[in-house]
């Protein structure tokens, strides 16, 4: 036997219900709703508050069940979208699920497209910081036949200037309005609290005005103070000033003490002023920065260690600075031999970062309409399941019209709430991107969202919100009342279920595109992971103790490498230590040329050009690289002690095709070189790169400036660096 109602409800709906069919398939739609009910006693609570709430409606409206439902007024006036926000609010605490992941979908795509978009707008839409950025230039030395080279062939076109080089271009040129030359390393400063490593710079007087770096504090570099080894003057930044010294206001007055050397503070920075190194890699920001050449390499033109800056005259092109310039610099090479390359310094800056952050980009506006359809499926899936109550709400009284405002009003919410936290998921995603940018993308160390981005963040959550969310709503209004009510599944009509259809497949297709992408990268990087350096990099530690100043004196490195192998290599866990000018993948090294005894060079050959390490015994013990043929070098290879070299094996087999290369000799700074050993290849710059043809000599007997202390430990390395970085601070305080 089928349950009855409650006879009084059913009455207050005979009695409130529009009359006709539309009142009797609401009618039959609550009480087939009814019969489902379990158990018994809820059945008629149910029918009773839904009658009771069209009852309410009813005489809202007046008493008359066909005329339309006024909305609330405030002080006379009537206020129909506040009271469509409130109950859009209460939507969506009543729809929980429904409202977090319909605003974390929109927070995901809005926030990764705002993070992206802000990135790319800093680096690749901006000017450079500089006044008249546009005019700003990059001066190259190039070495054309160097093209083809086995080592030097990446570097044929990226030579930097030497000081005379700068003086000759300063003194002759006229296309530009003013030329200015730096180098950035790093140093050690002390005397200022506990020794610290700090970015160091040299630049010519002319950096600063160039770049229109004021300072703010005293004054920077005048020329007569370049090139003098007595010249002992410096210019901090803006950071050390503030940190390091407290802001003291008679700073010009102090003295820094960097590499052992005191150098006379003369003037401070401004606030945020950085230079990029072209060559070095990274946004380099020198916190101190002397005269360019007071270290012996005024006179010395064949140093090329300085990167070149330009600003050209109002109205000259790259060609006709090339020109102008080219000249200058060859001296008494020929174009065949030496030339120059003048590049917009815009395009320099940001060319390592442009392909990856465009890349970035577009999987940023895949990811954000795979997040709009996202939305607009939800919100479709949505109002089709509401269908009864749109259809109910309309035979009520509602105007097709008023039931779309209110949807806008519900989705405009839902927009607001995504766009929000977008918000917070870019400010997040765009740190996360600036800490997890490789070193060749170069980026700012922070980029603040300005008034467009945050305008353009909540505009565009709002647009989505309401796009995707009455969109659909639209759809649902136009169908048939009656068909809508008496209709028991919440299937959609026949174009409704097209829509989705389609919608689901644009999605699937956008996201096949971005899983493609992804797998892309996904395999590169396992490839990567699989590349054999050709050492083992597990348990070791390089440490980098730069040599500048006093300690390039050769005694004195000579004696702090031995103190430092003694020391370190007592310590418990410790199985091996060494040292080298440079280790793999530190992005320093230099290469060489040499002769082979007995084969001169043809006037139309290359000179034979081989990557240079200096290394100190036991390095390739200590990296596990094999040894293929005679000895490695020990420490029988002290200064005194016959020459000797270790090549790898590409290089034996590119210039001893046909013999083994050991006990031959090579000549390099007019000195007899023995070869008493083979080892094996490793890469030394990236893991994409080719393995090339390398020598290894002796520590004490071809001492560097540089100085890469390696530990190889038998115990987890964080066990032990705290008692290593102890002896290091002991033996070279």
């Amino acid at each position: 036997m089928m349950p009855r109602p409650p006879g009084l409800a059913d009455w207050l709906l005979r009695r409130c219900l529009p009359h006709g069919a539309a009142g009797e398939s609401i009618r039959g739609d609550l009480y087939e709703e009814f019969c489902l009910r379990e158990p018994a006693w809820r059945r008629g609570v149910w029918y009773w508050w839904h009658a009771v709430a069209i009852g309410i409606g009813y005489l809202g409206g007046g008493g008359e069940p066909r005329r339309r439902p006024v909305p609330p007024t405030h002080g006379g006036r009537r206020n129909p979208w506040g009271q469509d926000i409130r109950y859009a609010g209460r939507l969506m605490r009543k729809r929980p699920g429904f409202t977090a992941l319909t605003v974390s979908t929109l927070a995901l795509g809005i926030g990764a497209t705002t993070a992206i978009v802000s990135v790319v707008d800093r680096v690749l839409l901006r000017a450079l910081p500089y006044p008249a950025a546009h005019e700003l230039v990059t001066i190259w030395n190039t070495y054309p036949y160097w093209r083809g080279h086995e080592v030097l062939d990446p570097l044929w076109d990226r030579i930097h200037l030497s000081y005379p080089e700068y003086i000759d271009l300063r003194e002759g040129q006229r296309a530009f309005q003013s030329v200015a030359i730096y180098t950035t390393g790093q140093s050690t400063l002390s005397g200022v609290g506990d020794p610290t490593l700090i970015d160091f710079g040299t630049a010519s007087a002319s950096l600063f005005p160039l770049l229109g770096a004021n300072p703010v504090v005293g004054r920077t570099f005048r020329q007569e103070e370049e090139a003098l080894a007595s010249t002992r003057v410096a210019v901090i930044s803006y950071r050390l000033w503030t940190g390091r010294f407290e802001a003291a206001p008679d700073i010009a007055d102090r003295s820094v003490t960097v590499d052992g050397e005191r150098y006379t503070v003369i003037g401070v920075l401004p606030e945020g002023f950085r230079l990029r190194s072209l060559t070095r890699g990274g946004t380099m920001t020198p916190d101190i920065w002397v005269p360019a050449g007071i270290f012996g390499n005024a006179d010395d033109r064949g140093q090329h260690s300085y990167e070149t800056i330009a600003r050209l005259e109002p109205g000259v092109t790259l060609e006709q600075a090339e020109a102008d310039a080219g000249p200058l610099l060859r001296g008494r090479y020929s174009p065949e031999r030496q030339d120059v390359r003048i590049l917009d310094r815009q395009t320099e800056e940001v060319g390592s970062a442009r392909g990856p952050l465009l890349l970035l980009l577009g999987s940023a506006t895949l990811l954000m309409l795979i997040a709009g359809v996202n939305v607009a499926t939800l919100f479709m899936a949505e109002s089709t399941s509401r269908r009864h109550e749109l259809a109910t709400r309309r035979a009520l009284g509602a105007t097709r019209g008023r039931v779309i405002k209110q949807l806008m009003a519900e989705s405009g919410v839902i927009g607001v709430c995504g766009a929000a936290a977008g918000l917070v998921v870019a400010l997040i995603g765009r740190d996360l991107l600036l800490r997890l940018a490789p070193p060749e993308l170069v980026l700012p160390e922070h980029i603040p969202l300005d008034l467009r981005i945050l305008v353009f963040t909540m505009a565009l959550g709002v647009a989505i919100g309401v796009a995707f969310g009455v969109g659909p709503a639209l759809m649902a209004t136009r169908e048939d009342m009656g068909a809508a009510l008496h209709r028991r599944t919440t299937a959609g009509n026949v174009s409704t279920a097209k829509i989705q259809r389609g919608m689901v497949a644009g999605e699937a297709a956008l996201s096949v595109v971005l899983l493609v992408v992804a797998a892309l990268l996904g395999r590169s990087l396992l490839a990567m992971r699989a590349v054999d350096p050709g050492f083992e990099r597990d348990n070791i530690a390089a440490l980098s103790l730069p040599l500048s100043g006093p300690r390039t004196q050769e005694p004195q490195v000579q004696q702090l490498a031995r103190d430092l192998i003694a020391r370190v290599g007592a310590l418990p866990g410790v199985t091996h230590v060494t040292g080298a000018s440079t280790v793999p993948f530190s992005g320093q090294g230099g290469s060489s040329s040499f002769t082979i005894e007995g084969r001169p060079v043809g006037a139309d050959e290359k000179m034979p050009e081989a990557h240079r390490r200096t290394i100190l015994p036991g390095f390739h013990e200590a990296l596990a690289i094999p040894l293929v043929a005679g000895r490695t070098i020990t420490d029988a290879g002290r200064r005194g002690a016959d020459p000797v070299v270790v090549v790898s094996e590409t290089m034996a087999r590119r210039y001893w095709p046909d013999a083994s290369p050991i006990g031959r000799f090579i000549v390099r700074n007019n000195r007899r070189w023995q070869i008493i050993g083979i080892v094996d290849d490793i890469l030394h710059q990236d893991l994409t790169g080719d393995r090339q043809s390398t020598f290894y000599f002796p520590f004490y007997q071809q001492t560097p400036t540089q100085f890469w202390l390696m530990v190889r430990t038998a115990v987890p390395l964080q066990n032990v660096m705290p008692e290593v970085r102890a002896v290091m601070a002991e033996v070279a305080p």
